[in-house]
């Protein structure tokens, strides 16, 4: 995921630098599709091979198992179990602290902010509001998966956060920035999970099995 993430938000975002009246911006811009396309195949291509070359002889097949319904709707009325009210309330904490944030570092001025007559100028929290759910969703996970690598991923993210809401800008140029920066260190932090998985998990074969 953290490989698709930076392919995507590079070739996205290399098209934002180049000049759109330019014979090469023209031409990147058409294929920028193909480009997109070719980055998700190839990382679906290259994840069916890692499992079938390097994680299954190592650690087998894995099947995972199927996760139970945690909404049912009969005649009685709506239900849910302890896992859906917990997602539930996680999703409303989220949202209400990404408004919190903005709402005590919002800078209302007539150039950015609410109190501003030019809707485009309210661009800029696009990137600032994407960046800090990020931010809580990697602390989130840390926290309930026990995963001291996503407080990296929850540090790179508010470090985003903090330079959007420095800059102006386009906010379509920011999301692929965001993606870039972020798919970037997703891969990082990946590589490194999956060199300690090949020292701590030797093939069949070199076990003597």
């Amino acid at each position: 995921m953290g490989v698709q993430w930076f392919l995507t938000g590079a070739i996205f975002w290399f098209g934002q630098t180049l000049s759109h009246g330019s014979s090469f911006g023209k031409f990147y811009s058409f294929a920028t599709s193909f480009l997109w396309c070719g980055a998700i195949a190839g990382a679906w291509w290259g994840t069916k091979k890692l499992k079938e070359n390097i994680v299954a002889p190592r650690a087998g097949y894995v099947t995972l198992r199927e996760q139970g319904v945690k909404l049912r709707v009969s005649a009685k009325g709506v239900k849910f179990d302890f896992s859906s009210v917990r997602d539930l309330v996680v999703l409303g904490l989220v949202l209400l602290c990404t408004l919190g944030v903005l709402a005590f570092f919002l800078n209302r001025t007539t150039e950015r902010g609410w109190w501003t007559d030019n809707p485009q100028n309210w661009d800029w929290m696009i990137g600032f509001c994407i960046a800090m759910l990020f931010s809580v969703t990697f602390g989130w996970s840390a926290w309930q998966y026990q995963a001291p690598r996503y407080w990296w991923l929850a540090a790179l993210s508010l470090a985003l956060a903090g330079w959007e809401y420095r800059k102006t800008g386009d906010p379509i140029g920011d999301i692929v920035a965001i993606m870039t920066w972020l798919g970037g260190g997703m891969a990082l932090m990946g590589a490194v999970r999956l060199r300690a998985f090949l020292q701590a998990n030797p093939r069949v074969e070199d076990r003597g099995q």
